[in-house]
C-alpha cells in the first residue's frame, strides 16, 4: 500500500533508481484497460501455475478484473487527486503518533530515508523496515503483530 506522504515524495523526487525498480507505479497510470488487460493476462498464467491451494485462491482474487481494476485506479489516484489533497494538507501535521513499517528488502528504502519523509509530515513518528518482501503482514507476520502492540500500548 503506498501512502501519500511517501507518494507524493516520490513522485516529486523521481529518480532513475525509482522508476527502475517500481516501473509498475508508472505502468498502472496508463489509461484503462491497458494496465489491467496486462495484469489480467499476467494473473492468470500465475494461477495456472499456482502450487498449492492457497496460493490458487489468492491467485484468483487478484485476477477478478474488478480486483485489478480497483488496484490500477489506487495507482492512478496516487499520482493525481491524492498529490493534489495533499497540497492543500502541506501546511498540516499528523497529529495522532504514527508508525510507518516498511520492507527491507525494497529497492525504496534504499533510495529514498522513509522514516524521515514521514517524520515531516507528522507531529510524532516512528518506525523501521522489517526483513519482508512486498507484504509484510504475510512475510512477517510476528514482527508486524510486536510493531504494533509495542506502538499501541
Amino acid at each position: 500500500m503506498r501512502c501519500s506522504a511517501s507518494s507524493r515524495n516520490l513522485y516529486t523526487h523521481v529518480t532513475i533508481e525509482f522508476v527502475q525498480a517500481y516501473f509498475h507505479w508508472f505502468n498502472y497510470l496508463r489509461p484503462v484497460p491497458g494496465p489491467e488487460n496486462q495484469l489480467k493476462q499476467e494473473y492468470d498464467a500465475q494461477l495456472a501455475r499456482g502450487t498449492s491451494d492457497v496460493q490458487k485462491e489468492y491467485l484468483r482474487t487478484f485476477a477478478d478484473p474488478a480486483t485489478i481494476h480497483a488496484m490500477c485506479e489506487d495507482y492512478r489516484a496516487g499520482a493525481s487527486i491524492v498529490l493534489k489533497h495533499d497540497e492543500a494538507d502541506l501546511h498540516r501535521k499528523i497529529a495522532c503518533p504514527l508508525l510507518v513499517l516498511w520492507r527491507a528488502r525494497a529497492p525504496m528504502g534504499r533510495t529514498y530515508d522513509i522514516l524521515s519523509i514521514w517524520k515531516e509530515r507528522a507531529e510524532r513518528g516512528s518506525g523501521r523496515s522489517l526483513p519482508a518482501g512486498h507484504n509484510l503482514q504475510e512475510e512477517a507476520p510476528d514482527q508486524v503483530l510486536a510493531e504494533l502492540q509495542a506502538f499501541l500500548k
